[in-house]
């Protein structure tokens, strides 16, 4: 049986690794235009944390979205995990624990369908909680807190297409034309190319958020803030060798160019919280196409 995963981000990845763990006779072939460190992944900051698609079931995102944080912290605890026996130290190089803080307006936020799943969640309908760190205050004010990790793709991919390898899987750096193509060498294609399915699968419901991101070097930051306010959204998440400043979305938006307005309103929102932020140094800058999709729509 011939297999072609399409995509080598961390949800191609992993899928293919997991495929291969479970049926190791099986032919598989990691196709992508892209791999690390030019995947959309590589730009993410890797902060665990759930998003509710107003599509998907909330009790499924509570269930997959536990499942990986069940494994983060068991890699954390440097408790053995048979799937991942092989790399487990390798990947454990690649997480970090740390505690996040979030401002927002949402009243959800008091009680969303997945907080038992972590350790230590806190809500909060004091302002002065975050107030007091420089956040703005706003009358609706409510904030949150729990203990999350970063899981860096750009330290994890590598091991997993080194392992990848050594089993018998084909990486194949090539752009696809289009899905039903890949069925004249492959019995089974499982799509993992994110925005690619607009064109590769003609799914007219796909679109991208642009996401421009800044990894810079701060001094004295060692937990993720954020705020989640539309009028100040920020976010500044801590990575191994940097940290992560974000974000100015922009729905529909494919064009990757940097701005320096975006630059400064990315900084001057972050430097609201973090005053450091204002004198940092500036290692790069990307926009990465952050995949949705409309179901339903269109």
């Amino acid at each position: 049986m011939r297999v072609t995963v399409v995509g080598a981000g961390i949800i191609g990845t992993t899928a293919a690794f997991r495929i291969k763990r479970r049926f190791p006779d099986l032919e598989i072939t990691v196709l992508a235009e892209k791999f690390s460190p030019n995947t959309t992944s590589d730009i993410a900051a890797g902060w665990w944390e759930p998003t509710l698609d107003p599509d998907t079931p909330a009790h499924l995102v509570s269930r997959w979205s536990g499942e990986t944080y069940s494994f983060f912290l068991k890699l954390w605890r440097s408790q053995p995990d048979q799937e991942v026996a092989e790399i487990q130290q390798e990947l454990t190089k690649g997480l970090c624990m740390m505690t996040g803080r979030e401002a927002d307006t949402n009243p959800a936020v008091l009680n969303l369908p997945w907080q038992n799943n972590v350790l230590a969640y806190s809500v909060s309908k004091d302002p002065f909680s975050l107030t007091s760190l420089g956040f703005k205050h706003s009358q609706d004010m409510v904030s949150r807190s729990f203990l999350s990790f970063t899981f860096e793709a750009s330290l994890v991919l590598p091991v997993f297409y080194s392992w990848l390898q050594n089993n018998g899987v084909k990486l194949v750096e090539k752009r696809a034309k289009s899905l039903p193509e890949l069925f004249q060498t492959s019995d089974i294609i499982i799509n993992c190319s994110g925005l690619g399915a607009e064109t590769l699968g003609g799914d007219s419901n796909m679109y991208p958020i642009s996401g421009h991101v800044i990894r810079a070097k701060v001094p004295n930051v060692k937990e993720t803030l954020m705020d989640a306010r539309p009028d100040s959204w920020a976010y500044i998440i801590p990575n191994r060798d940097s940290v992560i400043l974000g974000s100015v979305n922009i729905k529909g938006n494919y064009d990757t160019t940097v701005t320096e307005e975006n630059t400064q309103k990315i900084l001057e929102r972050c430097g609201n919280f973090c005053p450091n932020v204002k004198d940092c140094e500036i290692v790069s800058e990307k926009l990465g196409l952050i995949p949705c999709r409309r179901r339903g729509e269109g």
